[in-house]
């Protein structure tokens, strides 16, 4: 008979040790976004590879091989606790890609990952995609590769999906897509059949001190995250967070010459702050302080950025500070402020899209990346098919690489795969703030008071409380009692934006 006692105690010492590596992992990337020397960059690509590979030489060891083999067992696994059985489990799925995936190739990936995205920088500065073309080329060639070693039966987009949004696939994402860009387009074109539409005031023009914006990115950091002395919110070109240890967040938000982008990537961000500061204390150590999917994860971010922070109720509370802190907005009332933080008007550039348009930058970059796994376009020819995408789905073409296809960090990263969970998580988070609304109908009267407490106390109770030891569909299901689908998004799409363009 097996003492699985010291298999349950190595296997713990393992964990903690790959989520230090992970930990330092993330320190030294923060670094390089937000205070290193561009100098540094090469140095700091082969940091971040060394970093890479001792974590995959840890999760792919014969020693924690052997300790999940074992404890997978049947006569070990029915003696473990639930959480137990879900760290086992989770270790069994990564093992199951991580082991098909030689050290080898990490290595020289996570090398070239660091120098893509510093040719991406570069490039993007220079506004040249010919300057990355290369690079792009063989991230592309080894994402291929990688999801050949993984399962070479299978779609190698779906391969790459898993890494990201697990129980995903290119036949679901077709079809949700479909559906939600149909829907999407009529709400559109009625929006712009409108006599308001064009017609609308908006704050570009308008000055506004940067150093009165990182005064309200703390406030609303403040009001999200609580008193919590865990979190540091610092300056980035590109706005993310990303978590140190369970004792250290780190925010980054940017700012640009209106207020509402920087205050609306910090409620954003700090969406994904409170996610992973609301894990339970007993997954700290392990592979399952962490969510079960991006796509869920991003619904917590969105959740707070649009449902809270783009809406009415919110801005009650808020907005006579707000106002009172911006001279150029003394004069603007309330309702009119209201209309110009959620004008609807197709933009190039994603992180700066409106709300009713957002999914359609993802939409887009879905099937130009899918493409290119398949092989059916020629990566030379992207700016071409960018453009023209941007054309026929949201009636505007970019001017410049830099606007159109180099806008986005995640491909000189490897991150292929990953951009669909920003519409998942967008049709996520309607769902749960729906199901909050219908548990707790004095929900919008709260946020009016600026009250969040009954939020937090939600989302940690049906969502953040599970970490990674249940799936996103189950963790959906048993908070919402349905699977993922559009409608709910649709439907509050609609009835605000009907309402502002008095359709």
């Amino acid at each position: 008979m097996t003492d699985i006692k010291p298999l349950l105690k190595r296997l713990y010492e393992i964990n903690k040790e790959i989520m230090l590596y992970a930990g330092i992992y993330n320190l030294l990337d923060w670094d390089r976004a937000v205070l290193m020397p561009k100098m540094g960059s090469l140095h700091r690509a082969d940091q971040l590879s060394l970093m890479m590979t001792s974590i995959h030489e840890r999760m792919t060891s014969k020693e924690l091989n052997d300790i999940i083999q074992t404890l997978s067992k049947k006569e070990n696994f029915d003696k473990l606790t639930e959480l137990q059985k879900a760290l086992v489990k989770r270790h069994e799925w990564k093992l199951s890609r991580l082991n098909k995936i030689p050290k080898e190739h990490v290595e020289e990936f996570s090398k070239l990952a660091g120098i893509a995205t510093m040719k991406w920088e570069e490039a993007k500065d220079k506004n040249d995609f010919a300057m990355f073309l290369p690079y792009l080329e063989k991230i592309v060639a080894m994402k291929k590769k990688e999801a050949s070693y993984i399962d070479p039966e299978r779609h190698p987009y779906d391969v790459l999906l898993e890494d990201y949004e697990r129980g995903m696939t290119i036949e679901k994402l077709d079809k949700v897509f479909a559906e939600l860009k149909k829907e999407i387009m009529i709400i559109l074109n009625k929006v712009k059949s409108s006599k308001h539409y064009n017609n609308e005031k908006t704050l570009d023009g308008l000055k506004f001190s940067e150093q009165e914006q990182k005064q309200t990115c703390m406030e609303i950091a403040s009001m999200i995250l609580g008193t919590d002395e865990r979190f540091l919110i610092a300056r980035s070109v590109h706005p993310f967070m990303t978590t140190i240890s369970p004792d250290d967040f780190r925010i980054t938000t940017s700012f640009r010459s209106e207020p509402f982008f920087s205050f609306s990537s910090t409620a954003h961000e700090s969406g994904h702050a409170l996610y992973e500061s609301q894990y339970p204390k007993e997954l700290a150590g392990t592979i399952l302080f962490d969510a079960p999917s991006l796509g869920l994860h991003e619904s917590q971010s969105r959740i707070w950025e649009n449902q809270v922070c783009r809406s009415m109720q919110f801005w009650k509370y808020y907005y006579k500070k707000y106002q009172k802190r911006f001279d150029a907005l003394k004069n603007i009332s309330l309702k009119d402020f209201f209309k110009m933080i959620n004008v609807v008007k197709p933009s190039l550039i994603r992180i700066e899209a409106d709300e009713l348009t957002y999914c359609m930058h993802i939409i887009i970059r879905f099937e130009i990346e899918k493409q290119m796994i398949e092989g059916t376009i020629n990566i030379k020819d992207l700016p071409k098919i960018w453009n023209s995408k941007y054309k026929q789905y949201l009636g505007i073409e970019p001017k410049s690489d830099a606007l159109g296809v180099l806008q986005d960090v995640h491909w000189s990263q490897g991150s292929i795969g990953y951009f669909p969970t920003y519409a998942l998580g967008t049709m996520y988070s309607a769902m749960i703030f729906n199901q909050m609304l219908k548990d707790n109908p004095k929900l919008e009267s709260e946020i009016a008071k600026g009250d969040f407490i009954y939020m937090r106390s939600w989302l940690k109770e049906h969502i953040h409380k599970y970490g990674a030891s249940m799936a996103t569909a189950e963790i959906i299901k048993k908070a919402i009692g349905r699977e993922l689908e559009h409608k709910d998004l649709i439907d509050y799409f609609r009835k605000k934006y009907y309402m502002i363009y008095k359709l």
